[in-house]
């Protein structure tokens, strides 16, 4: 994981529409009789959820929109088409920052990474202005439309302004849909440290879940649609088999806080939206644009209402589902080897009930458990076969799971084990040892813990579970820090 590089991608969604004044004369600014730019989160793939703006340049003042656009355009077509040219993304030219102010201090900034800025940092700085400065904030609601989720500082800032306003009496909601591709609780994303679970990946990865007062006020969903007659699915792979939630758009209602006896001040949004991802991998090539509106306003109205509609369409279709429960799916989908479609989201919730408060783990409980999991999954798999957990597949994890909690009763030092830890034990019963032992080792952590003590409890548990002890140190993996 120390060594893992990500190549930077051309991931921007833009299209600029130019008619020019005289076609035998070159494409620039001088030459435009009018210009048009589309740009938003919509690769030229089968339809998914997507945000588009069209965005008409009047070709007044120095520079705008669509001639800021048609720059950076210019500028890497020109960068990349150089004979025997072996340029990357930061090589690129610059255009900086576009900033168009209206007369009412509304305003649109327009940026593209070009491998140099790191958009989502701010939101991050708005979030962290309010965690800072809380009693000159009213953050009124949130709304959140992502497909990824792995940008930890954008997502910690939100927490921590949360947790400011709440101490002032002020606590806010946050609404809105993540795409299910990252919510797992052994992945990169950390939308499920929004309901309080931790989150913990086999490269040493890891987010502690934000407190439960905080996830009380997160009334979010995940969506799971699949196209009609998906076979094969590939559960970890491309999302070919899925209509995913792909956009990209953070969405702020607030307003200055007013001092006692004076009018209250009006409230604004902020907007965030383009093809970068709430991620921190910022080589890509991306756009971002960040607008401050008045609240009422129908360009922020009308963003709102488009995610909380779909959002309403889709969990009344049962192609989405709250997001606590949604985490539940998620891990049942990966346990059981099914697509998340095919399971009963009724029985899930039995299963949620469960786990709730779940210190031990005997007989009686694996029996249950296995009954309640053939309710919870009863139709054939469609995922591939390498993804396939057969029926004595299942019981023997069940049975490793047993031996977990028998070996933990006994430990020296006994595990704190819930909800979280139940879940994390149950995945791990499928991975390899190395997996195993990287995600077992934050399980086991304790306070004033060190890594050799990790490292031989976790050897001690899954060899108490029989599994092969590998050679790889726990305290290696500790080491290793989340690539996004």
């Amino acid at each position: 994981a120390q060594n893992l590089q990500i190549t930077p991608i051309m991931h921007e969604k833009e299209i600029i529409m130019a008619v020019v004044k005289d076609p035998a004369k070159p494409l620039n600014a001088e030459n435009l009789k009018s210009l048009y730019v589309v740009h938003g989160t919509a690769n030229w793939t089968h339809g998914h959820y997507n945000r588009n703006f069209i965005y008409r340049d009047n070709l007044k003042g120095e520079n705008g929109i669509g001639r800021f656009a048609l720059e950076h355009a210019l500028s890497t077509v020109q960068t990349f088409t150089q004979p025997g040219s072996s340029a990357r993304i930061n090589d690129i030219p610059t255009p900086g920052l576009l900033k168009v102010v209206a007369k009412d201090g509304t305003f649109l900034e327009q940026a593209y990474t070009d491998g140099r800025y790191e958009l989502n940092v701010r939101i991050a700085q708005f979030l962290t202005e309010v965690a800072t400065n809380p009693e000159s904030y009213h953050i009124e609601e949130v709304v959140l439309s992502h497909f990824v989720s792995t940008n930890r500082a954008m997502m910690t800032s939100l927490s921590q302004a949360w947790e400011a306003m709440n101490k002032l009496g002020r606590p806010f909601k946050i609404r809105g849909l993540f795409d299910q591709q990252f919510i797992d609780l052994q992945g990169y994303g950390v939308a499920a440290a929004f309901k309080g679970y931790d989150v913990r990946s086999a490269s040493g990865a890891f987010m502690r879940g934000f407190s439960p007062e905080f996830a009380k006020s997160v009334l979010m969903g995940a969506h799971f649609e699949e196209i009609p007659g998906a076979q094969n699915i590939d559960l970890h792979g491309e999302p070919l088999h899925r209509i995913l939630w792909h956009d990209k758009t953070t969405w702020i209602r607030w307003r200055k806080a007013n001092a006692p006896g004076e009018p209250i001040n009006e409230s604004m949004v902020d907007l965030w939206t383009g093809s970068y991802n709430a991620s921190g991998n910022k080589s890509n090539l991306e756009r971002q644009d960040y607008l401050r509106l008045k609240a009422n306003s129908s360009l922020s109205l009308a963003v709102h209402d488009s995610i909380m509609g779909a959002e309403s369409d889709a969990l009344k279709r049962n192609v989405a589902a709250p997001l606590e429960k949604a985490i539940y799916i998620s891990t049942l989908s990966d346990f059981l080897g099914q697509s998340p479609m095919d399971l009963d989201w009724g029985a899930v919730e039995e299963f949620q009930q469960f786990c709730e408060q779940r210190h031990s783990f005997g007989r009686e409980d694996a029996i249950h458990l296995e009954q309640l999991l053939k309710k919870i999954a009863p139709k054939p798999t469609r995922v591939i076969r390498s993804q396939q957990v057969s029926s004595s597949q299942i019981k023997e994890r069940l049975r490793e799971l047993k031996k977990f909690y028998a070996w933990a009763q006994a430990a020296e030092k006994p595990p704190r084990l819930g909800r979280t830890e139940f879940l994390h034990l149950l995945l791990i019963t499928g991975l390899n040892t190395e997996e195993a032992s990287s995600i077992l080792s934050g399980v086991l952590w304790y306070p004033g813990s060190t890594p050799d003590d990790l490292e031989k409890m976790a050897a001690d548990a899954l060899k108490a579970m029989g599994k092969r002890v590998g050679k790889t140190k726990i305290s290696d993996v500790l080491r290793c820090e989340a690539v996004f």
